[in-house]
């Protein structure tokens, strides 16, 4: 028996042979997969290795066990010690390699070894880092240099230093570079480090275009910058010297605008020009063609809002515009300047401002009917606005939203009511049965399947609306809804009893559990063939729902894939 396994051997390991190794590294398979080939056959280690760190996803929240993760092509890094495990094959020497002990004087070596690895590694993402791993961003920093083929890095939920854009100079094949940065760090204010941008500045014009730093960056995101000067800094050094520079987002430190300064337009104690300086930059390097911008917690006043006119707004096919706070003079707004957006597909508006008007007038001056894919819109109001009724606007936005129903794939409708006594948290508005028959219901007498194409709906109202009307929106009006979400504090009754002594992960799922449930019921029964929805999420919680042609469908509650699910509901697509 032996002597037969030992004869077959050679000509198993042939076969495997024959398969290129170009073709074997194109196969759609997970990391797990990957790794039991190398263990059954030694072929698959040279050509499978190299995929392992072609792809690095760091997700705390990541479960093998839970298909909503995409593991194809894709290698995920969990814990604390599989960072470590993921460091310890850095090493090219094998007895570094066999060391279990790691702290951070250890990664000095690295300036040493240059491990070759490294430079494999293509794309970069860093979603949810261990909470226990605080030494990361120095060891992060310390193997960045070498990872010379790094093409996309996503590292948005780690805050970093300024100083992380000096080290990535270097890397001239970047094409997506999206940071969060320390707002603690003060190292950009340093003059060493102004002087290095202005030398850099001067040194790279008489560079050729490839070696031009960030010069093949597609795709920018900047998160946490405090005011204008690490802004006009972080800008001079990566855009000094790009031409490709297609999608961006700019995201400022949120800052509590007083609700009381907004309606008297008191903007004495308010920071007014991160737009120009934005601006000025893109117009000077000739940036102003741009397909997806995202600005989030910036402020506008009237002597800003002309730099919108610098840009060419043809080819934006998204557009995201959150919590935007503008100070308006004699009703004239920033949004006024947008102009040729034939091609805008993806849709996102959250301006607080003491004009209530202008958003409604911006979408119906520049978006035609059935011209978007995802909409999600914010009404923000306060109970010192008199042009127009609480209930008025409300009507109006729905109407917007009515008439792109033939075209929308996703919504999410969201309302605010602001005072001077609650808090942000407080002020969401319920939308009463009226509006929410309106929006989901009205229409269906007269047409059948009144949204079409709509996968996800996002919506801050009563979720005792959707079971009374279960059939008209799931059998009539949204055949083909996927993803739900019902939120705010007043979406279900609140549970005010005694807490279990021995809490359970899901005790908080369990006690809502009768909700999907009563959305679901009896639909079965109805068309058995119908199983679109799959997903439920009351408030914070998330339920999946399994469809089954013999019996009732089943609820289950699901932890730890809130990034994931908020994704497929809300519209951000940077």
């Amino acid at each position: 028996m032996n002597a037969a396994t030992e004869k077959e051997a050679p000509q198993v390991e042939g076969r495997v042979q024959v398969l290129l190794p170009e073709i074997l590294s194109q196969l759609p398979l997970s990391q797990f997969d990957k790794l039991n080939l190398i263990q059954v056959n030694s072929y698959f280690y040279n050509v499978f290795i190299p995929t392992l760190y072609d792809s690095i996803m760091i997700d705390a929240k990541f479960s093998r066990l839970d298909p909503e993760f995409n593991t194809l092509n894709t290698t995920y890094i969990k814990t604390k010690s599989n960072l470590q495990s993921f460091f310890h094959t850095l090493y090219t020497d094998k007895e570094k390699h066999e060391k279990t002990d790691i702290n951070r004087s250890e990664y000095k070596c690295f300036n040493l070894n240059n491990p070759l690895k490294l430079t494999l590694i293509k794309s970069l993402f860093c979603f949810d880092f261990p909470v226990e791993y605080i030494e990361f961003g120095k060891i992060f920093k310390d193997l960045l240099p070498y990872m010379t083929q790094l093409k996309i890095l996503q590292a948005e939920s780690y805050p970093i230093g300024f100083n992380i854009i000096e080290i990535l100079k270097s890397n001239k094949l970047l094409t997506d570079l999206r940071l969060i940065f320390n707002v603690y760090d003060k190292s950009y204010l340093s003059k060493d480090f102004q002087r290095k941008t202005i030398l850099n500045s001067i040194n790279c014009n008489n560079n050729q275009d490839d070696d031009l730093p960030f010069s093949n960056l597609e795709t920018l995101s900047l998160n946490n910058f405090i005011d204008s000067v690490n802004l006009e800094t972080l800008l001079q050094n990566l855009l000094s010297h790009n031409f490709a520079l297609k999608n961006l987002k700019l995201v400022k430190l949120k800052k509590l605008i007083r609700l009381k300064d907004l309606i008297s337009n008191d903007s004495d104690n308010y920071e007014f020009n991160t737009i120009e300086i934005l601006f000025k930059q893109l117009v000077k390097n000739n940036l102003i063609n741009l397909n997806k911008l995202h600005l989030e917690n910036i402020l506008i006043d009237n002597k800003t809002i002309n730099y919108f006119k610098l840009l060419n707004f043809k080819n934006l096919n998204y557009l995201n515009l959150e919590n935007i706070t503008e100070f308006q003079i004699n009703n004239i707004s920033f949004l006024d300047n947008f102009n040729n957006l034939d091609n805008l597909q993806k849709l996102s508006l959250n301006i607080r401002s003491n004009n209530e008007l202008s958003v409604l007038k911006f979408l119906e001056n520049n978006i035609k009917d059935n011209s978007l894919t995802e909409l999600s819109l914010n009404l923000r109001f306060n109970f010192l606005q008199q042009n127009v009724s609480f209930d008025k606007q409300i009507d109006e936005y729905i109407n917007f939203i009515l008439r792109q129903k033939l075209s929308l794939v996703k919504l999410a409708f969201e309302i605010r009511e602001e005072n001077y006594l609650s808090g942000l948290i407080d002020q969401l508005y319920s939308m009463n049965e009226d509006q929410f028959y309106k929006l989901l219901i009205k229409d269906s007498f007269d047409n059948d399947n009144v949204f079409p194409l709509l996968k996800s709906l996002k919506i801050n109202t009563n979720a005792h609306f959707f079971g009374k009307y279960r059939y008209k929106i799931l059998m009539n009006n949204f055949k083909n809804l996927e993803y739900l979400w019902i939120f705010g504090l007043n979406s279900y009754e609140q549970h005010w009893g005694l807490g279990n002594v021995y809490p359970g992960i899901f005790d908080e799922w369990l006690r809502i559990m009768y909700i999907p449930e009563g959305i679901v019921s009896d639909i079965s029964k109805t068309d058995i063939s119908y199983n679109k929805l799959k997903y439920i999420k009351i408030f914070k919680f998330i339920f999946e729902i399994k469809w089954s042609i013999d019996k009732s469908p089943q609820v289950n509650p699901r932890n730890l894939i809130d990034n994931w699910f908020d994704s497929k509901c809300n519209v951000n697509d940077i």
